[in-house]
Order: structure tokens, then C-alpha cells, then sequence
């Protein structure tokens, strides 16, 4: 389901002459004291909008777009689970989404290279 659901919110974007270019995936992790985490940990279908910037800095237009990079995708995901597309949702369309070239460390004190993930 969370595979789902993070494709519906990806298409949601993705759709005519968007300006939503830089949509990545992080990596799979496992860190269980994370929020994100531990919902997962109870099987809870979890998707993670970061966006970039902030509203304060922005001019009116930027700040509207900047708006509608979390509305766009958090609509269209309640409506496909209030309707059951969402049930239909072919999974590697999130399979396809570019992985970040950004890392993700395990959260602990001073740690070595070989502790990324």
C-alpha cells in the first residue's frame, strides 16, 4: 500500500507542464525511532513530502506552488482511497521514481563510512 500510495501522490504531480522537477526517493532504511519508522514498523502506508525553501522567502507565485507540492498529492491520495483506485495502483510506477543522490546515516554518535545505508 505505502508503494501505492507514494505513486498516486508522484502521478498527482507529474501531471501537464508541472514544476515539481526534482521528486526523488530516499533510500529503504530501517530506523525504527524515526516516526516514519515506526509507522511503518505497524504496517502503516507512510510517504514523506519534503519540499524545499521557505514560505517567508518567497514571492506570491513561488509561495502558491510551493503550496501545491503537498495539496496536489495529499488530495488525490484521500481520493483514491476514499473511491478504491487506489487498489489499482500499479506499484512500479513507485519503482521507477530516481532514488536521492543524498545519503541517509544511521542516527548514532560519531560513526564510520561503512555505517551508511
Amino acid at each position: 500500500m505505502a508503494k501505492q500510495v507514494n505513486a498516486v501522490g508522484y502521478q498527482a504531480i507529474q501531471k501537464g507542464s508541472s514544476s515539481f522537477g526534482a521528486i526523488q526517493k530516499y533510500p529503504d532504511v530501517n530506523l525504527p525511532g524515526t516516526a516514519l519508522g515506526a509507522f511503518a514498523l505497524n504496517d502503516t502506508a507512510i510517504m514523506l513530502i519534503e519540499v524545499k525553501g521557505q514560505t517567508q522567502t518567497l514571492g506570491q507565485k513561488q509561495n502558491g506552488m510551493f503550496k501545491q507540492t503537498v495539496t496536489v498529492p495529499v488530495y488525490e491520495i484521500l481520493k483514491s482511497l476514499a473511491d478504491g483506485s487506489i487498489e489499482n495502483v500499479d506499484t512500479k510506477v513507485y519503482d521507477d521514481i530516481p532514488k536521492s543522490a543524498n545519503s541517509i546515516r544511521k542516527p548514532v554518535h560519531g560513526f564510520e563510512e561503512d555505517d551508511l545505508f
